[in-house]
């Protein structure tokens, strides 16, 4: 009985917790007709980015870098989230850079961190 409330207590203050732990992502098989494979830098394997769906853009760089990985997701009402890209020319804005979101487990466009050149 006494295992049964801690673990009802365990639930209650997981569920009840502002910031939800970092997902994690399962691995899928790939499709055969990859076009581009991303990288998940937090569990150091890759995923299809491109599978050729939609429309293709050109391969580009944007300027910057991308933000460090969060180390707790926001919990969040809505169930999709930014789209997936493959690399920068996904992102319209060219300050922004495709960049690998902990939280939605995917590469998404993101504003680039530009430093400033001290004059």
């Amino acid at each position: 009985m006494v295992r049964l409330l801690i673990l009802v207590a365990l639930v209650a203050v997981a569920t009840a917790s502002p910031r939800s732990p970092i997902p994690v992502t399962i691995a899928t098989p790939a499709p055969d007709d990859c076009v581009q494979w991303c990288n998940n830098p937090i569990l150091g394997s890759s995923y299809c980015c491109n599978d050729g769906n939609g429309p293709q853009f050109p391969i580009e760089v944007h300027p910057g870098k991308c933000r460090e990985h969060r180390p707790f997701c926001p919990k969040s009402g809505t169930i999709n989230g930014p789209g997936l890209c493959a690399h920068d020319g996904y992102c319209r804005n060219p300050l922004s850079k495709c960049c690998f979101d902990t939280c939605l487990g995917h590469h998404t466009c993101t504003p680039a961190i530009i430093e400033q050149v001290p004059l």
